[in-house]
């Protein structure tokens, strides 16, 4: 490639921690014989400008949430101090570089505002891509790749599956993310934190998707979850369609997926990581398309309990709500009318309950319950 003898100059905001220098700068400035000088604020730009810029180089996040007034201010401060930067007779070109989740109406709008084209982020399009198009723009061709406009526009509308994934010790996603989101034409936002859950579910994603590690690892039952649950989506967003899909692991406990599809819980997706990623892209397109998938061959492979296995082998048979009564009952003490307050039950039911539970187990009150519940066996 010929000798440019032109940098680029990249504002890109400082919120990367200490990865101050860009990914793929050192290729950049080897194979086109140029400077990347990277800013990480305003001010860095206007103490770079004059560094024989014939290309600055915006990262989407700077103005990602401003299209319109926002935009439109920063071009216009940006084109006040370019007004007199003139570089092999023309000024120094001006271009976004895009990922794969920068909104397709923000390059849409830079055309409108002077911007000359795109950079594709090496990270998610390869090094190459943003080789050529720095190429191009650092010789005063402007770069809008049909290619890849056309696949963020795919992007833009594909159904977005808002996944909570507690971090779990469970490995990185990020690459079998992509993957899926390329064979079934969808869009994963991953939540670690049920408060960043909580925040993203108003975004109207097409469905819900936790992982059943949460149970234990926020140390909550499937009833306490699926409250909270409700209750989210009743207050931050009621249009939201409850789509719910339980993501599983080969360690995820039988009674649990039992549980939730006793609760009309209807979505099982086998996890990536222990069932391959075939099974799991059959649970999403499932998921998708609204149809019911709790494949029985999935489910008879996970573990069952001892203490279940003891309780059935003692004869002592409970149904769903009285297994949720007997855990309030011995695992946590509550009284009558908290667990009906718990459950969202009339406190008689609950007294309904308590009784069938005492017979079951042949006992006379909840002191010896509490035992014979904690040793597994019938008295």
């Amino acid at each position: 490639m010929p000798n440019l003898e032109k940098n680029v100059l990249y504002f890109r905001p400082d919120f990367y921690e200490n990865d101050v220098r860009a990914p793929c700068a050192d290729k950049v400035e080897q194979l086109l014989n140029c400077k990347v000088i990277v800013a990480l604020d305003w001010a860095g730009v206007v103490a770079n400008i004059n560094s024989n810029v014939g290309l600055v180089l915006i990262q989407t996040s700077v103005i990602k949430g401003n299209i319109g007034t926002g935009f439109s201010t920063f071009m216009k401060m940006l084109n006040n101090m370019m007004k007199y930067m003139i570089i092999d007779g023309h000024r120094p070109y001006v271009a976004l570089c895009i990922d794969l989740d920068s909104p397709l109406e923000l390059i849409e709008e830079s055309k409108n505002y002077g911007l000359h084209g795109i950079v594709p982020a090496g990270a998610d399009y390869g090094t190459l891509e943003t080789i050529n198009a720095i190429d191009a723009l650092l010789h005063g061709r402007e770069y809008w790749p049909v290619n890849i406009i056309k696949d963020l526009k795919k992007r833009s509308t594909a159904p977005v599956l808002l996944y909570l994934r507690p971090e779990m010790h469970l490995p990185s996603m990020p690459a079998v993310s992509d993957k899926l989101e390329q064979k079934v034409n969808c869009k994963f936002n991953v939540c670690e934190t049920w408060d960043e859950f909580a925040e993203n579910v108003s975004i109207h994603p097409y469905a819900l998707l936790v992982h059943a590690g949460i149970f234990k690892e926020f140390g909550i039952t499937v009833n306490e979850f699926l409250i909270m649950l409700s209750t989210l989506t009743r207050v931050i967003n009621p249009a939201l369609s409850m789509r719910l899909g339980i993501v599983v692991e080969l360690d995820t406990p039988a009674e649990i997926v039992h549980e939730l599809m006793d609760n009309n819980i209807s979505f099982i997706i086998p996890g990536f990581y222990g069932f391959g990623i075939d099974e799991t892209i059959r649970g999403l397109l499932a998921i998708l398309t609204e149809e019911a998938y709790a494949p029985k061959y999935i489910i008879n492979k996970l573990p069952i309990s001892k203490k279940v296995i003891t309780l059935a082998s003692k004869g002592i048979h409970l149904t769903t709500r009285q297994t949720e009564v007997l855990k309030l009952v011995c695992n946590r003490g509550l009284s009558n009318k908290k667990i009906a307050s718990q459950l969202h039950i009339s406190e008689s039911t609950v007294k309904i309950h308590v009784s069938a539970i005492l017979k079951e187990y042949g006992v006379r009150n909840r002191t010896q319950l509490a035992l014979a519940a904690n040793s597994s066996l019938k008295a």
